[in-house]
């Protein structure tokens, strides 16, 4: 399998963000999910999203992250930010605190509210 784009440095992955843009657009994140899931994903919590994703088998990961190649190691398997087009992912420059247990629509809520 190869890599869909020109591999991004190790060093510059390690400090990509998601972008708000992306995030919060109703054209990507919450589009994508649906493509993913099948169904709306606004009431998932992320556990719910997780197993989807990367747990359950034969599961693709977020953007079929598990077939794409990671910058850092060489491996097959990258982290989302690594899996989303270039004009969404840049340097991070805040970090959103969160955990598994919280609905998407209340992160998004809370994200907007920001």
């Amino acid at each position: 399998l190869r890599a869909l784009r020109p591999p991004v440095p190790a060093a510059e992955s390690e400090s990509l963000g998601v972008s708000l843009r992306y995030v919060l657009g109703k054209e990507h994140f919450e589009k994508e999910l649906m493509k993913e899931l099948g169904c709306d994903a606004s009431k998932k919590t992320f556990l719910d999203l997780k197993h989807w994703c990367w747990v359950r088998p034969h599961a693709r990961g977020f953007l079929r992250s598990q077939f794409k190649i990671c910058p850092r190691d060489g491996r097959l398997g990258c982290a989302v930010v690594d899996a989303l087009p270039e004009e969404h992912r840049a340097r991070a420059t805040v970090f959103v605190s969160w955990t598994w247990s919280y609905a998407v629509a209340e992160m998004l809520s809370a994200l907007r509210a920001w």
